[in-house]
């Protein structure tokens, strides 16, 4: 639950990011008369910071999934090998 919470939480943090930047330069009627977005006038500059959080965040996402995969085959072997195993950076919900 761990794992899902902390994957919920950068979630949160880049899509709202990696949305905001890209769609905050382009005006609603480019949506509503199906006109094709030119990305070649878009300006980076303008919210390089929120670019660079959600990259950031998609790192961190992809490096957790990652070590979540390692963790799991570690935890299946030590339990076939009769050892008991706990996950590391577990929330402990219930004591």
């Amino acid at each position: 639950m761990s794992v899902l919470l902390y994957s919920l939480l950068l979630a949160a943090i880049f899509v709202p990011a990696l949305v905001v930047s890209i769609f905050s330069h382009i005006p609603f009627s480019t949506f509503e008369s199906n006109q094709n977005i030119n990305l070649e006038d878009y300006i980076f500059n303008d919210n390089i910071g929120l670019i660079t959080t959600g990259v950031i965040a998609i790192f961190l996402l992809v490096c957790l999934k990652i070590v979540e995969f390692f963790l799991i085959i570690q935890a299946a072997v030590k339990t076939a090998n009769g050892e008991t195993y706990s996950y590391p950076l577990t929330i402990k919900f219930m004591k």
